[in-house]
C-alpha cells in the first residue's frame, strides 16, 4: 500500500526529532525543533535557532521501475463467457527527494547539529513508514552560511 506524503514527512521528522545540542556553557542539552517546510510565521514570528527544516524538493516518476511489478488479479468471474477478469495495476514508483536544513547562530551549535543530522541515517539506509520500507540515499552536504545584518547565520 503506497504511503501519503504527510506520513513520509512525519517519519522523516521523527528521525530527527530527538536531536539535542549542548548549550554554549557545556551544560544542559537544548532540544532542537524540527519543522516540515518553512515554519508558519503566524505561529513562529521569528526563526528558531537552533532548528532543523525538512523540505520536499522534487517528486519524479521512476520510469525504470514502471513495469517491474505485474498487474494484480482482483477477481475472476467464470459465470460469463468469456470469463471476466478484473485486474489492478500496481502503484507508480516515484523518486522523492528531500532536503534537510539546519539553522544555528553559533558555530558550536552548527557543528554539533550538522554532525548529528549527518549521522542520524547511514549513507544508504531505510525509513519505515507504516508497514512499508523506503530506501534513503544521502547525497551531499552544502554550507549556505550567510551574514544577516549584525549576526552570522549558519545554514
Amino acid at each position: 500500500m503506497p504511503s501519503q506524503f504527510k506520513d513520509i514527512d512525519a517519519a522523516i521528522q521523527g528521525v530527527f526529532s530527538t536531536i539535542t545540542v549542548s548549550d554554549l556553557g557545556g551544560g544542559a542539552n537544548i532540544p532542537v525543533p524540527v519543522f516540515v517546510e518553512t515554519p508558519d510565521v503566524e505561529e513562529f514570528s521569528k526563526r528558531s535557532y537552533p532548528a532543523i527544516s525538512i523540505f520536499l524538493e522534487s517528486v519524479n516518476l521512476d520510469l525504470d521501475m514502471e513495469h517491474t511489478v505485474p498487474r494484480e488479479t482482483v477477481s475472476v468471474d467464470n459465470n460469463t463467457s468469456p470469463p471476466t477478469i478484473t485486474t489492478r495495476r500496481p502503484a507508480h514508483w516515484y523518486r522523492v527527494r528531500y532536503q534537510v536544513h539546519t539553522w544555528a547562530l553559533y558555530a558550536l551549535h552548527d557543528r554539533d547539529l550538522s554532525r548529528k543530522v549527518e549521522n542520524r541515517l547511514e549513507p544508504r539506509d531505510a525509513l519505515i513508514v507504516g508497514n512499508q520500507s523506503y530506501w534513503v540515499f544521502r547525497d551531499d552536504c552544502i554550507s549556505l552560511d550567510e551574514v544577516r545584518r549584525d549576526r552570522q547565520e549558519y545554514h
